[in-house]
């Protein structure tokens, strides 16, 4: 999948919430408005997120992530 790996570089291979990195954690794909919640499966919606932090935002909306995405 090319689009996840332009977002996982465009994150410097890191985590969006904790800022560990690649190769000491795996990025998961996370949707900053989960679709179980109405939000897209686009690029713009996906971050990288280690998985101790995507289990832990669960569904929840991402709000510092929706904010950068607004000031884009």
């Amino acid at each position: 999948m090319q689009q996840w790996e332009l977002i996982k570089k465009s994150q410097n291979y890191k985590c969006a919430w904790c800022e560990k990195s690649e190769p000491d954690i795996k990025l998961t794909i996370d949707h900053i408005i989960p679709v179980s919640r109405g939000g897209p499966h686009t690029q713009s919606n996906i971050q990288g997120l280690c998985r101790a932090c995507n289990a832990k935002k669960s569904n929840k909306i991402d709000s510092k992530a929706m904010i950068k995405i607004l000031n884009n």
